[in-house]
């Protein structure tokens, strides 16, 4: 989905005022209901941080320091460790310790790699059992914005890297697959 600026703009300058007038961080947009992904301000404005300047706001100083690579895989398996589970792109995002879901992609190539690194990558039963659970949970087949929104299943993209595609993972799990309205030509 391609975004304007004036509807990016709009969306900071809406979380701006609910901040008391000062520029959100990447993380607030990112766990903003409204917003779209931080990284789609970096896509369109060249750089968060000049989305923030388009609209007058000083940036945000960064708040956590530069972690080495040792520190930061260790603050994503003490996360698995509560968790209980592998974190999903929110759990990141949440998480007060650990580095920005950014900083992971672009340190280690992805999240998936740094999970691999510390030997927590999820087996297809489990990601599966993540799906299943989430139907449970919702009474329904999920969608992919189900799974984008669980605190439960990894992300949607480990699904189609493990699986090819969402249907091939919605079968697998013995769920319906979800109807889709087709428009006729």
């Amino acid at each position: 989905m391609q975004h304007n600026k004036r509807y990016l703009l709009a969306n900071l300058r809406k979380l701006s005022h609910e901040l008391g007038g000062r520029a959100p961080t990447m993380r607030e947009v990112d766990a903003c209901q409204y917003c779209p992904p931080s990284y789609t301000y970096k896509n369109v404005f060249g750089s968060f941080n000049a989305a923030i300047e388009t609209l007058a706001l000083k940036p945000n100083p960064q708040h956590r320091q530069r972690k080495s690579d040792e520190e930061m895989l260790s603050d994503l398996n003490k996360l698995c460790e509560e968790l209980d589970r592998v974190p999903s792109k929110i759990d990141i995002i949440e998480c007060t310790y650990c580095q920005c879901y950014d900083s992971y992609c672009r340190r280690f190539g992805g999240l998936r790699n740094a999970l691999k690194l510390i030997g927590r990558i999820e087996s297809k039963d489990e990601m599966l059992a993540d799906l299943r659970k989430l139907a449970q949970e919702l009474g329904k087949t999920p969608t992919t914005n189900d799974v984008q929104q669980s605190e439960v299943c990894p992300s949607i993209h480990r699904y189609y890297k493990m699986f090819g595609s969402w249907n091939n993972a919605l079968r697998m799990a013995g769920l319906p697959l979800n109807n889709t309205t087709r428009i006729k030509k």
